[in-house]
């Protein structure tokens, strides 16, 4: 991101009079991500402009005050449902399983979330990201295994990262 100098000058002279501190929001259009940057982590160069380069507007990004946070998560994400193991969970001839549900198990790249927190999370990414999806049964014979739900990556060259609103997530969602 690059503001030229007389820009930023008045930018820092409106922030002044007003009484606040002032941030640069920029798009990385290549990506679609948004970033709200501190006019602090601008620096100035040989020519009189101010850069930010997209590492350092990544890492003093301020986009969380607006409720806007980006995860990180290592795909697939998983829900498996497991059969009760007590009661009937075969294959009938026609292909189909009625079963009732023993146990729920969520998974974000292959290792099991067990504290709640973790649980709400993985569901929200799951039912609310824009990864491919996927179902799969698990059988073995005539005996259903699980259900498995998934997502992984929807193309190539995009980051595991993604836009969450903090609404849903969390205690009071």
């Amino acid at each position: 991101m690059h503001v030229s100098g007389a820009e930023m000058d008045g930018l820092r002279r409106f922030a002044t009079l007003v009484g606040c501190e002032l941030h640069i929001a920029g798009l990385f259009s290549a990506i679609g991500e948004w970033v709200l940057v501190p006019a602090g982590a601008f620096v100035a160069n040989e020519h009189g402009r101010y850069d930010v380069d997209m590492l350092r507007a990544f890492q003093t990004n301020e986009m969380s005050a607006l409720g806007d946070v980006m995860l990180g998560v290592i795909p697939p994400l998983r829900l498996d449902v497991v059969p009760d193991k007590s009661k009937l969970h075969e294959i009938s001839p026609d292909g189909t399983a009625s079963f009732t549900v023993g146990a729920v198990e969520l998974s974000v790249g292959g290792q099991q979330m067990v504290e709640e927190a973790e649980r709400k999370l993985a569901m929200f990414l799951l039912w609310f990201n824009q990864w491919t999806s996927r179902q799969e049964a698990d059988v073995d014979g005539r005996t259903l295994r699980r259900v498995a739900f998934g997502s992984s990556l929807y193309r190539v060259g995009y980051s595991a990262s993604g836009h969450v609103d903090r609404r849903g997530v969390g205690d009071g969602g």
